[in-house]
């Protein structure tokens, strides 16, 4: 038992190092630059404009994120209006989701589709692991708690599978999408592209924290099912 638990925190631990990686090169490279041309919305509305995405619009947000439902490119104010090497990098990865839409590719599309039944089914999993207590002492039936045991870590399952997706579509959006643009050199400096890779590593590994934490989920129940 004291060897599941400290492997639990040892995973959760390990799950947790992508998010704070992001936070440590955002803030190493946020740093405001005079010689930049712009700020990330402004570079971010400057490739909407120059790979002719039809639509696609640029707006502040509270979070970096691409609406293929709107076609958006929303921008948090960090990014939207800092001028830093930070700043344009998470600005080309978001515009390279939007481009990736744009080439209807069937990674990014395949993600689309399964988005809403991920939140589903997570809700559906988390809804039940609430519920098991009041189910057990209402149901009493050892045989239907393990069924909605085996339907939570089903739910869970299928938001893992969504993660995975994702971080390919990440990767894409990173390196064969906004880094081939930041390597032209009509922004950044040749200098400057040692850190982008590392933001653009970063954003793109941001998945990996929510994939582990939902693997953590389907081993603790695993660990309930066998006793």
């Amino acid at each position: 038992m004291p060897f599941v638990i400290l492997l639990v925190l040892f995973v959760f631990l390990l799950s947790s190092l992508p998010t704070l990686w992001i936070k440590y090169q955002l803030n190493r490279f946020s740093k405001h630059r005079e010689d930049l041309p712009g700020t990330g919305g402004e570079f971010a509305q400057h490739l909407v404009e120059k790979l002719k995405l039809v639509e696609v619009q640029v707006l502040p947000g509270d979070s970096d994120y691409y609406s293929p439902d709107e076609k958006t490119v929303y921008l948090s104010s960090r990014i939207y209006s800092g001028q830093s090497v930070a700043a344009v990098a998470v600005a080309a990865h978001e515009v390279g989701h939007a481009i990736q839409h744009d080439n209807d590719e069937n990674m990014f599309n395949l993600r689309l589709k399964m988005a809403p039944f991920a939140l589903l089914f997570q809700k559906i999993a988390v809804l039940i692991i609430y519920m098991l207590p009041i189910l057990g002492f209402v149901i009493k039936s050892p045989i239907a708690i393990l069924f909605f045991v085996i339907v939570a870590i089903a739910c869970f399952l299928v938001a893992v599978l969504f993660q995975l997706i994702t971080l390919p579509v990440e990767v894409d959006a990173s390196f064969n999408k906004a880094l081939p643009i930041l390597e032209k050199g009509q922004y950044l400096d040749d200098s400057d592209l040692p850190g982008v890779r590392k933001v653009l590593r970063a954003a793109a590994f941001t998945y990996v924290a929510a994939s582990l934490l939902k693997m953590i989920n389907v081993y603790t129940w695993m660990r309930i099912l066998k006793r």
